[in-house]
Parts: structure tokens; C-alpha cells; sequence
């Protein structure tokens, strides 16, 4: 900054008049003293200026991410994602070269592709942090990507859901070699993997099998679940969590139903009728005898559907269709089940399944099995070897 200070004088020219020196001398020190306090009153006006401006008066910054942290899959192009809220611009600082993320910088909220450039073929899982700066705010963000030989996966497939009972498949990557399943409340929702990994482990370790359908029973009806599955391999570690969720089936009278009459057998054959409900359009039904029946009939509704399903589905089976009244030999069995899942007429499967059991032991057999009042249990059929055997009856 320049200053330019004008100096003026004041010098008496009148001859012969004296003190003209003292005259002289006097308004150059008053002007003087003028311009200094000027200069001081300048100077003071700079500085409160300068200083007048407080932190108060900026807008602040506010900053957050989720998750903190993510994992890739081994494999090339694993993708996952992360969360920005933000209240102005904001950066993104990654340093690791087999990370690639969908923008690096913005403004205001949003959300983060992360991929992986390369497939991690090493021993273990490799780690990068990724730094998101908005202001002065700074939050992290730990992206670890799992090592080749811990591609443990298990995967929930084919899923039937019914009022109080579900059915799905599991899958399975070569690597696994044993895995925990089990069926938890929406709370899981917000549960660390490793909690969620925990509270499996409390079950008991079962071998892979893509054969398996499980059947899971004792639920709510119109009630939502988390189907949760770990698997590990052979040194013990442990691949990504799943998490399904299942929403069961609302109870309602107005459903497509089949009821069946009353049970009879000779020596030879079990004997017995169904009548079709008024919102059904057809419906598959099957029939076992003797200690099948037995176990069927323990079985969750959903798991038994399954089956059904199954053999519609693969075609395998031609259906016996109706004439009269239904028969199936009895080879001596002391117990006979029944099931029949009814569509209606939109081709739409109903939310329940209808069962008939019946004992030569006990003239008071229950008319129905009532799956709400079976016992919460996991099940499971090597689905191939049912299907090599059944016998599907159609209307």
C-alpha cells in the first residue's frame, strides 16, 4: 500500500515582521502532529478491517460416508459402494492402483461405485483407504478386496414363501467346505457381519450339497426374515455374509383351497376324495404312505410346496389326473399324507398349502396338519432323489 502525504507550509512573506522563523517552525510542527494522528486513525480503521471478519459469519462444513468400510470379491470388475452426504464441494484421495471409483470429486450427497481393477491373486486380502475431504471435514473410507482362495460363497435361491413357512435352495463355490445357516428378525438388518457370522456359528456346521432344499417352519404370517448364511473353507476362513429377506405370506380365507373328504384304505390301497374351492382354478397334489407319510408330514408346508413346485416345473413326472376317487397302494403303511397347492385364476399359487394325515392307529387323526403349530425347524430334502420317486396327482 502507498501513502502520499502532502505537507503544506505556511510562510509569512510580509518583510520587516517579526517571529516569521517562530511563525514558520509553529504550523510546521502543528502540521506535523496533524498528519501523524491521521496516520495512526488510518491505520487503526485498516486493521479493524482486516480483523472485523470472525469465523462466525462462514458457512462450517458438515461431512459424513457409509458404509466405512467395504470388501470386493477376488474376482476382476468386484463392485461395491459407499454413501456421500455432504453440504458443499468435497474431494476423494485413493493412492492404490487396483482401485477404480465412479468420480473422485462433487458436490453435495452422493453415491460411490467402487471397483476392482484386478483380481487379487495373492495370499491375503489386500486393504486401501479412501480419504473424502469436504472443507475442513475428513472421513475415511476402508475398502478391502478378499484373496482368490477365500472365494467361499453360499447364495439363497428359489425361494417359496408361504403364510407361516418359507423354502429356498442354497449354492455353493467349490472352495467351501462347510457353512452356517440360519434364519433371523430384521434386527440383523443393522448387524455387523461379524456379529451376524457369530450368531450362526451357534448352530451347527453342515457339508455343501446343491442337491439340498431347506424348508424352515414356526413363522409369523406377513412377516418379514432374514435367511443369513456363512460359509468357510478348508483353513477355517470365512467368506461374505448372506442376507436374504423373506416376506411371508398375509393369512386369508379367500384363497384358492382344496378340501379333502374322509380316508379309507384296504390291504392293498389308501383311499380318499378333494373337493376344489370356489377361488381355485386347479391344483398338483402328492400322497405317501407309510413312514414317508410319517415324514412328510413333519416337514414345513413350504418344503413340501417346494417339491411340488419342482416336479411341475421339471415335467419329468406326468400327473395322474382325476377319475373319482383318489387312490395310492398302502404296501401295509399304518400312516398316509397328503398335500395339495392349489393356483388360482391368475395361474397364482396359494399362500397355503392343503394337507391331510391320517393314522390306522388313531380314529381321531387330525383332518389337516396346521403348519402354525408345527415346531420352528430347519429341514432339508436332497431334492434330485425326491424327484426320482414322486407321484404327482392333478386335477
Amino acid at each position: 500500500m502507498v501513502y502520499i502525504v502532502k505537507f503544506y507550509c505556511y510562510i509569512s512573506l510580509a518583510r520587516g515582521r517579526q517571529g516569521s522563523k517562530t511563525n514558520l517552525i509553529y504550523l510546521m510542527k502543528h502540521k506535523i502532529l496533524y498528519l501523524s494522528m491521521t496516520m495512526v486513525m488510518l491505520l487503526g480503521a485498516l486493521t479493524f478491517t482486516a480483523c472485523g471478519g470472525d469465523d462466525s459469519d462462514d458457512p462450517g462444513y458438515s461431512l459424513s460416508v457409509t458404509p466405512t468400510d467395504i470388501s470386493l470379491m477376488s474376482s476382476e470388475g468386484a463392485t461395491a459402494s459407499f454413501s456421500i452426504t455432504a453440504s458443499s464441494n468435497w474431494v476423494i484421495q485413493c493412492d492404490a492402483d487396483w482401485v477404480n471409483l465412479s468420480s473422485k470429486g462433487g458436490n453435495g450427497n452422493s453415491s460411490i461405485n467402487v471397483t476392482a481393477l484386478s483380481e487379487n491373486k495373492t495370499a491375503s486380502e489386500r486393504v486401501t483407504t479412501i480419504t473424502v475431504t469436504c472443507g475442513d471435514q475428513s472421513k475415511q473410507v476402508t475398502v478391502k478386496q478378499l484373496p482368490a482362495y477365500k472365494n467361499v460363497f453360499v447364495n439363497v435361491t428359489d425361494i417359496v414363501t408361504l403364510t407361516y413357512s418359507a423354502a429356498f435352495k442354497l449354492t455353493f463355490s467349490g472352495d467351501v467346505s462347510y457353512f452356517y445357516f440360519g434364519r433371523l428378525s430384521t434386527e440383523a438388518a443393522g448387524w455387523t457381519d461379524d456379529k451376524i457370522a457369530s450368531e450362526l456359528a451357534t448352530g451347527t456346521a453342515e457339508k455343501p450339497s446343491d442337491n439340498d432344499t431347506y424348508g424352515i417352519g414356526g413363522l409369523n404370517s406377513n412377516s418379514s426374515y432374514y435367511l443369513c448364511a456363512v460359509a468357510y473353507n478348508a483353513q477355517g476362513e470365512r467368506g461374505p455374509i448372506t442376507k436374504t429377506l423373506i416376506t411371508t405370506k398375509a393369512y386369508t380365507t379367500n384363497r384358492a383351497r382344496v378340501t379333502y373328504g374322509s380316508v379309507t384304505y384296504s390291504s392293498l390301497y389308501w383311499y380318499w376324495t378333494t373337493t376344489i374351492g370356489p377361488y381355485a382354478s386347479k391344483y398338483y397334489m402328492v400322497a405317501y404312505s407309510g413312514i414317508d407319510a410319517y415324514i412328510f408330514n413333519n416337514y414345513p408346508d413350504a418344503l413340501v410346496a417346494a417339491i411340488i413346485q419342482n416336479a411341475v416345473n421339471k415335467g419329468t413326472n406326468t400327473p395322474i389326473i382325476q377319475n373319482g376317487e383318489w387312490n395310492r397302494s398302502r404296501n401295509s403303511g399304518s400312516y398316509f399324507y397328503s398335500a395339495a397347492w392349489a393356483k388360482d385364476a391368475n395361474n397364482e399359487w396359494s399362500p397355503e398349502l392343503d394337507e391331510k394325515y391320517y393314522s390306522t392307529s388313531s380314529s381321531s387323526a387330525p383332518a389337516e396338519s396346521d403348519e402354525d403349530s408345527k415346531a420352528p425347524t430347519i429341514q432339508s430334502v436332497n431334492m434330485a432323489e425326491i424327484l426320482k420317486n414322486i407321484t404327482l396327482y392333478h386335477n
